[in-house]
């Protein structure tokens, strides 16, 4: 083999050692962007279900807010007194009538118990009221 020929060979030798190396960087980078990928379309799920989350969060609220307003309403304050339960609303009688301003001229005293003497104090009303 000639010098020309030797020369050629090595350096057909050298081109095709880098293809093959920018091949093996290419295919790299590659991997790691698809990594990348990855991350960022898993990161973006949990972005929306947190945002799914946050809009079922929001209609729980709602819904609750509704329901307090409802039970804080004239119409539902009526329709639960007939039942004897006490109003919240001066607007709305008191079944029976009158129990409010009895109830407001007693006394009440607040008393906090230990647990063990709330279980006493429990038995005992459960004792008294509950076998009726």
């Amino acid at each position: 083999m000639t010098t020309a020929q030797r020369l050629v060979a090595s350096g057909l030798a050298l081109a095709a050692g880098s293809i093959v190396v920018l091949a093996v960087l290419v295919v790299l980078d590659l991997t790691r962007e698809d990594d990348l990928h990855r991350a960022a379309i898993a990161a973006q799920e949990v972005k929306d279900h947190l945002e799914t989350l946050r809009l079922e969060l929001n209609e729980v609220r709602n819904a609750a807010r509704l329901a307090a307003n409802f039970m804080l309403s004239q119409e539902c304050q009526e329709f639960l007194a007939r039942f004897g339960r006490l109003p919240t609303r001066k607007d709305v009688a008191a079944n029976p009538p009158g129990i409010i301003d009895r109830l407001t001229q007693k006394k009440v005293i607040t008393v906090l118990l230990g647990p063990d003497e709330e279980r006493q104090w429990q038995r005992r009303f459960d004792q008294l009221l509950k076998g009726r």
